[in-house]
């Protein structure tokens, strides 16, 4: 007889054990991804109501209850923004997470827990609904994110009996209710033992259900390289020092496109290259990538300090999810400075010199006049005034995807205007001569074309470049 008691003891608790472990579940298993290749790391948790074996009604004797979600994130990372497909609102729980934290710690990760709002539960329904959380990389200091990003996820729920506060916080210790019986007397000795047995489900069951994953990440951080601020006087150019630090593998869709300005400086033009003369980058594995920031200032530009600002963006893309698009570009910024050049001091009076006798000069005769001062047109140097903007030509069937362009060997900025990509020519104080224009475009189907422009200085004769030919650049 003991033993049959016992036996049905063991029974109904093992049966409270299980029915405390069900209530919810994970209906498949959570999934994580990052948005528009730099941006935040979404992890979608789908979730179910159980009675034990699968997504069912959830048996329960209360018609309202909570879900508890949380996450193990790498420390640094700021709390989600949560979003349920079933409209549910979830707040942050402070106790909830300092449990799973006492109970479940990582080094180098921390735990953030969230409960919504009170749910009608029936029973005998069962219920399904999804959670995303948008979580955001955030930089250490000068350097991105350094993935991957390992997370783990908790679901749980709360049951509203009692008249329970569904804004108090949720306590993951209460245990389940039960009941207590005497057990039968043993034969020829004292009473038998008391029989502690639970009689329902634990109100409060903070992990029912967990997994764990790892996703693999990109970033990028701008940030200024120079020592402090650039000096400029109006109708010059400062070049502005930058460097982008990017984290993760290489990958084709990192493709940057530069740009910049300066706020509150009318008539600058600011163009942003790769210190080869790229306006667009594709960085390697965990790479450092030099930018120049080429500020023309205008001649007419007021003395101050402005904010020179550069942006690396990527192509635009639509996202649709709940939580909003990913952010697609990195900005930095720097100072620089414009002043006028002061005025050089003017020199003290020198004393007059005494008059000096007038001296005789000999008329000059036929055969000294080779040493008349007077200078003809042909002794005067040229310094040529050229400077000029070319668009480079693009034809059906032959997209430009980028462009690297030397005038007489060096290098000049390459940007895109209007749809179009330009280069700036600068022949200013360059002697009479020829010189050469050579651009290599790199084109959308993959191809290289190499074409040779020539331009010439102080009045020199030339030929045309022979723009209207299929092959020119």
């Amino acid at each position: 007889m003991l033993n049959r008691r016992l036996v049905a003891g063991a029974l109904v608790a093992a049966c409270a054990v299980a029915i405390s472990a069900c209530g919810v579940q994970f209906s498949s298993p959570p999934s994580a991804f990052q948005k528009n290749v730099i941006g935040d790391v979404v992890i979608t948790t789908p979730i179910c109501t159980t009675s034990g074996t699968g997504c069912s009604a959830p048996g329960w004797g209360v018609t309202s209850a909570q879900s508890v979600l949380a996450y193990r994130v790498p420390a640094g990372v700021d709390a989600p923004a949560l979003v349920a497909d079933n409209g549910a609102a979830y707040h942050q729980d402070a106790a909830v997470a300092g449990h799973l934290q006492q109970t479940d710690p990582l080094d180098g990760a921390v735990w953030y827990a969230f409960v919504s709002d009170a749910r009608d539960i029936d029973p005998n329904t069962p219920l399904g609904w999804s959670v995303d959380a948008d979580f955001a990389l955030p930089p250490t200091g000068d350097a991105p994110f350094k993935g991957p990003f390992g997370y783990k996820t908790v679901t749980g729920y709360r049951m509203l009996t009692n008249g329970a506060d569904p804004a108090s916080s949720v306590d993951c210790t209460v245990d389940a209710p039960t009941s207590q019986t005497t057990g039968p007397p043993v034969p020829g000795g004292p009473p038998g033992p008391v029989i502690t047995m639970p009689t329902g489900p634990d109100p409060v069951n903070c992990a029912a259900d967990n997994a764990t994953g790892t996703v693999d990440t990109h970033g990028l951080v701008l940030s200024s390289a120079s020592d402090g601020d650039l000096q400029g006087a109006p109708g010059t150019r400062v070049d502005v020092p930058f460097v982008a630090r990017f984290a993760g593998t290489s990958t084709g869709a990192a493709d940057f496109q530069l740009s910049g300005s300066v706020p509150g400086l009318p008539g600058a033009t600011v163009t942003v290259t790769t210190t080869d003369g790229q306006s667009d980058f594709v960085p390697g594995d965990d790479a450092t990538v030099p930018l120049v920031a080429h500020v023309d200032l205008p001649a007419g530009a007021t003395d101050g300090t402005y904010t020179v600002t550069v942006t690396a963006a990527l192509p635009q893309k639509t996202v649709a999810l709940a939580v909003g698009p990913a952010p697609e570009s990195r900005s930095a910024t720097a100072k620089i400075v414009v002043a006028r050049p002061a005025a050089p001091a003017a020199a003290p009076a020198a004393a007059p010199a005494p008059a000096a006798a007038p001296a005789v000069q000999p008329a000059p005769t036929q055969s000294d006049s080779s040493q008349s001062l007077v200078v003809t047109p042909a002794a005067r140097s040229c310094a040529s005034r050229r400077y000029f903007t070319i668009r480079l030509r693009e034809r059906r069937g032959r997209a430009i995807r980028s462009a690297r362009v030397a005038v007489d060997g060096e290098h000049v900025a390459v940007t895109r205007r209007g749809g179009r990509l330009v280069a700036r020519v600068d022949l200013r104080l360059h002697p009479k001569g020829t010189f050469s224009v050579r651009i290599r475009a790199r084109l959308q189907s993959g191809g290289k074309v190499t074409f040779v422009r020539r331009y010439h200085t102080c009045g020199t004769a030339g030929g045309s470049n022979d723009l209207g030919s299929g092959h020119a650049l």
